[in-house]
């Protein structure tokens, strides 16, 4: 696998990783979390039922024949029923990431928050924004972003000193305690692209109102600070970002605290 130069996080190039094209963005508008993953889809199931027919019976006999045959078809159509909702909701489990490899850095040398360059442009999409050397080039850092929970509505975003047509390239580390399985997510407005040692997690990047992605679930080895890098844009209107995690034994996603971010 790739390693990553945490010393110059900003030079990280998403796309990068193994089994991607290594050009900075895919041809295509989204890209599938992971390097190994494949594409996932969703089933939609569809049932119809049809009224009985209001037709007449020559006998009582064929009438009870009629109810008996209405009684089988309702008990195999609940088997039925039950058979491909539990299909379909087997269907919703979200991708999974794993074999990524934690930083080498000593915990005691790492300051808190992530290093933020800002870009002023009303972009439309995550792969217009620039990355790498360009980035560097563009970009205007500004001071480190302790936490990534914010829902700014009309006002400025962060110390951009801008309402909109703000982009932003986040950089630094993420601290996972414990080994197990962590679900992450991101809660944006507009463009989100999240990439975890090199590798795609999170993509959500078109222009949108407040929308929270679709989670993927991280698969840590070994406790440790984990390379990360976060695209981001506020077009026109209101912006949020946030980003939550479910760590292994919690009940449900909460926002990740300022004492896992680090760069």
């Amino acid at each position: 696998m790739s390693r990553i130069d945490v010393t110059r996080p900003e030079l990280i190039r998403p796309g990068s990783g193994p089994g991607r094209d290594h050009s900075p963005f895919a041809t295509g508008g989204s890209l599938t979390p992971g390097a190994v993953l494949p594409a996932t889809g969703s089933s939609r199931w569809h049932r119809t039922a049809r009224a009985p027919g209001k037709e007449g019976w020559a006998s009582r006999g064929r009438d009870t024949l009629a109810g008996l045959g209405l009684i089988l078809v309702l008990v195999l159509g609940c088997g039925a029923c039950s058979g491909l909702a539990g299909q379909a909701s087997g269907a919703a489990a979200p991708p999974v990431l794993e074999g990524l490899s934690p930083a080498p850095v000593v915990t005691g040398e790492v300051r808190p928050g992530l290093a933020v360059l800002y870009f002023y442009q009303l972009y439309r999409h995550i792969k217009e924004m620039p990355v790498g050397e360009e980035a560097i080039a563009k970009g205007v850092p500004g001071p480190a972003i302790p936490y990534l929970d914010h829902r700014f509505g009309v006002g400025r975003v962060f110390d951009s000193g801008e309402v909109q047509g703000v982009g932003m390239q986040l950089s630094g580390l993420i601290h996972f305690a414990a080994p197990g399985t962590y679900q992450l997510l991101s809660r944006s407005n507009d463009g989100f692209r999240l990439f975890l040692d090199g590798r795609l997690a999170l993509d959500d990047p078109h222009v949108h109102q407040d929308h929270t992605s679709d989670p993927v679930s991280v698969r840590i080895q070994e406790p440790g600070w984990y390379p990360v890098l976060i695209q981001y844009f506020q077009r026109k209107g209101s912006a949020t970002l946030e980003l939550h995690w479910q760590p292994p034994g919690s009940a449900a996603p909460v926002p990740i605290p300022a004492a896992a971010y680090g760069h």
